[in-house]
């Protein structure tokens, strides 16, 4: 799985849409669709920046399963 897939799982469990995550994260709505979308690799810092308003671990984000 990857960061993208983990991103979108947790802000659709907590019903939150992209405005409203970015709004909570300070990241901004069409880089974080960029994420969800592949399109970008988030830096550490925006992993937790988008942790800390999904209410998870950073770690929770990313999958070493891959």
């Amino acid at each position: 799985m990857q960061i993208k897939f983990y991103i979108e799982k947790y802000r659709l469990e907590k019903n939150l849409s992209l405005s409203e995550l970015a709004k909570l994260s300070g990241v901004s709505k069409t880089y974080t669709h960029s994420i969800e979308a592949g399109d970008r690799m988030p830096s550490i810092e925006v992993i937790c920046k988008l942790a800390v308003a999904l209410k998870v671990p950073s770690y929770f984000l990313y999958s070493y399963d891959e």
